[in-house]
Protein backbone atom coordinates (compact mmCIF):
# COMPACT_ATOMS: atom_id res chain seq x y z
CA UNK A 1 0.00 0.00 0.00
CA UNK A 2 1.85 3.10 -0.72
CA UNK A 3 1.00 6.82 0.91
CA UNK A 4 -1.64 8.07 -1.27
CA UNK A 5 -3.85 4.98 -0.14
CA UNK A 6 -2.85 5.22 3.46
CA UNK A 7 -3.86 9.11 3.06
CA UNK A 8 -7.43 8.46 1.65
CA UNK A 9 -8.19 5.19 3.92
CA UNK A 10 -7.48 7.17 6.55
CA UNK A 11 -8.77 11.12 5.68
CA UNK A 12 -12.04 9.65 6.27
CA UNK A 13 -13.04 11.06 9.89
CA UNK A 14 -14.55 8.21 11.63
CA UNK A 15 -11.61 5.86 10.36
CA UNK A 16 -9.20 8.50 11.68
CA UNK A 17 -11.17 8.40 15.26
CA UNK A 18 -10.23 4.37 15.39
CA UNK A 19 -6.93 4.80 14.44
CA UNK A 20 -6.32 7.59 16.81
CA UNK A 21 -8.14 5.56 19.54
CA UNK A 22 -6.11 2.57 18.32
CA UNK A 23 -3.00 4.50 18.95
CA UNK A 24 -3.79 5.79 22.35
CA UNK A 25 -4.84 2.44 23.92
CA UNK A 26 -2.91 0.16 21.85
CA UNK A 27 -5.82 -2.56 21.44
CA UNK A 28 -9.48 -2.33 21.48
CA UNK A 29 -12.98 -4.25 21.54
CA UNK A 30 -15.56 -2.81 19.25
CA UNK A 31 -17.63 -2.01 22.25
CA UNK A 32 -14.41 0.27 23.97
CA UNK A 33 -13.94 1.55 20.33
CA UNK A 34 -17.81 2.93 19.77
CA UNK A 35 -17.32 4.63 23.33
CA UNK A 36 -14.25 6.18 22.75
CA UNK A 37 -15.36 7.42 19.07
CA UNK A 38 -19.00 7.61 19.58
CA UNK A 39 -19.95 6.24 16.01
CA UNK A 40 -22.77 3.41 16.24
CA UNK A 41 -22.24 0.13 15.61
CA UNK A 42 -22.79 -0.34 11.96
CA UNK A 43 -20.92 2.46 11.20
CA UNK A 44 -17.79 1.04 13.20
CA UNK A 45 -17.77 -2.39 11.84
CA UNK A 46 -17.60 -0.93 8.75
CA UNK A 47 -15.22 1.20 9.09
CA UNK A 48 -13.22 -1.63 11.15
CA UNK A 49 -13.96 -3.72 8.04
CA UNK A 50 -11.95 -1.12 5.61
CA UNK A 51 -9.31 -0.83 8.09
CA UNK A 52 -8.49 -4.42 7.89
CA UNK A 53 -9.01 -5.17 4.01
CA UNK A 54 -6.45 -2.50 3.86
CA UNK A 55 -4.11 -4.49 6.26
CA UNK A 56 -3.87 -1.26 8.83
CA UNK A 57 -5.13 -3.11 11.58
CA UNK A 58 -6.23 -6.62 12.67
CA UNK A 59 -8.66 -8.23 14.75
CA UNK A 60 -8.18 -11.06 17.21
CA UNK A 61 -10.68 -13.26 19.18
CA UNK A 62 -10.49 -12.62 22.97
CA UNK A 63 -12.61 -15.07 24.95
CA UNK A 64 -16.03 -13.59 23.57
CA UNK A 65 -14.86 -10.15 22.41
CA UNK A 66 -12.72 -9.54 18.69
CA UNK A 67 -10.22 -7.00 19.22
CA UNK A 68 -8.47 -4.43 17.34
CA UNK A 69 -5.26 -3.26 17.28
CA UNK A 70 -3.02 -1.35 14.27
CA UNK A 71 -0.77 -4.33 12.42
CA UNK A 72 2.91 -3.79 13.59
CA UNK A 73 4.31 -4.28 9.90
CA UNK A 74 2.36 -1.31 9.09
CA UNK A 75 2.86 0.72 11.79
CA UNK A 76 6.90 0.06 11.81
CA UNK A 77 6.68 0.68 7.81
CA UNK A 78 4.78 4.14 7.85
CA UNK A 79 5.58 5.51 11.31
CA UNK A 80 6.79 8.87 10.17
CA UNK A 81 3.31 9.44 8.23
CA UNK A 82 1.24 8.03 10.97
CA UNK A 83 2.95 10.18 13.52
CA UNK A 84 2.07 13.30 11.40
CA UNK A 85 -1.27 12.78 10.68
CA UNK A 86 -2.00 11.67 14.61
CA UNK A 87 -0.42 14.93 15.59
Amino acid sequence: MDKRDILATISNKNRYKIIHALLEYEQLNVSEIIALTKLKQANTSRHLKILTDKKIIKGFQKKHFVFYRIRKEFLSTHYQLIKYLMI
